[in-house]
């Protein structure tokens, strides 16, 4: 809640919840990110709502159905699944292929594979959960 600096008086914040047309155009927009360029805006967009879970799986129905899966991504997001940022990401994926996330996740990918992507996109936060998750990440 806020105040309302004139009045005094605690405000809700009003979440507004996307319609048809806007998700079509967020789905259009998502074409052409990155699978982590994807999440970050998918969890900027959903942070709070109604039925999150679905709008998770609604992004990874679009993404496999148009690029297929990135193993490369899904050996990141073994790393990753455990952040805030890709916990709903590895949960809708979970939900709608189980054998291959089964497959992903018994293997046992490096943090520090991630770190190209880190620098890349400058991502400090997630650079600061990595390092609290795992400890030591070595730069090769």
């Amino acid at each position: 809640m806020r105040t309302d600096r004139r009045q005094r008086t605690p405000q809700r914040q009003q979440h507004h919840c996307p319609n048809l047309q806007e998700f079509q155009l967020w789905f259009r927009v998502v074409l052409y990110l990155s699978w982590h360029d994807a999440c970050n805006l998918w969890t900027a967009i959903f942070l709070v709502g109604s039925d999150l879970a679905a709008h998770w799986r609604r992004l990874v129905t679009l993404l496999v159905s148009s690029r297929g899966h990135n193993t490369q991504f899904l050996g990141d997001l073994s790393v990753l699944q455990g952040t805030s940022r890709y916990r709903p990401l590895t949960e809708a994926y979970q939900a709608l292929h189980p054998t291959m996330m089964e497959q992903t996740l018994a293997q046992r990918y490096s943090p520090s594979r991630i770190l190209g992507h880190l620098f890349k996109s400058d991502d400090v936060a997630l650079l600061r959960t990595l390092l609290e998750d795992h400890g030591r990440l070595s730069v090769e």
